[in-house]
């Protein structure tokens, strides 16, 4: 076996199984197997395998692919819930666009802007193709960012129905208290036309 880094072993160790707990929650978050990712981690293992069995010539540079591997799954995998948490997001958005969402999620504003971050960071990236590996951590945490808001939003759901539900009886009564309101008008009209 070749003698390797030791430290880079770990750094391996270390970002193959950060890749595949963000490929877990990905799949937990959007009931979706991130394919692209779980194949970036297939690739890891086969560089990975090749710098421990020494059939490489350079048994360093095949780590060093293992890692990079590593970074492009933790890039898609991180790709994927980012897409359905906007999506999620969306939704959400649609069917509360009539409704102060503020007086639930106070930083509701704060919340926009950053989901606008995250979604011009996610064009840019299939814009102009930036390579995976570099923008792998920001992909990760804007993941868990969608995710935790995701959360948020479900439970927020309950709140903003009930303040749509009480909305929609105050607007019943002041509709209901408007024409009975005409109606009295009208009716005192006609009673004083009769008595002429």
């Amino acid at each position: 076996m070749p003698e390797l880094d030791e430290s880079r072993l770990r750094k391996f160790r270390d970002e193959f199984a950060r890749a595949e707990r963000l490929i877990k929650d990905v799949e937990e978050f959007c009931d979706e197997v991130a394919i692209p990712a779980i194949n970036e981690l297939r690739y890891a293992g086969f560089h990975i395998s090749g710098a421990i069995v020494g059939d490489a010539s350079q048994p360093e540079e095949e780590l060093e692919k293992a890692i990079l591997h590593c970074h492009r799954s933790i890039y898609d995998a991180g790709n994927a819930g980012i897409i359905a948490g906007l999506e999620i997001f969306d939704e959400f958005a649609a069917d509360y666009r009539a409704v102060i969402i503020t007086g639930v999620i106070p930083d509701w504003l704060d919340k926009l802007q950053e989901v606008n971050d995250v979604r011009d960071k996610a064009s840019n990236h299939r814009l102009f193709g930036d390579e995976k590996s570099n923008d792998f951590d920001e992909q990760e945490k804007d993941f868990y960012f969608l995710r935790d808001l995701s959360r948020q939003l479900d439970i927020a759901r309950t709140e903003l129905n009930k303040k749509v539900l009480q909305e929609r009886r105050q607007y019943r009564r002041f509709v209901s208290t408007v024409l009975i309101s005409v109606a009295g008008i009208l009716a005192a009209i006609v009673v004083g036309i009769a008595a002429l």
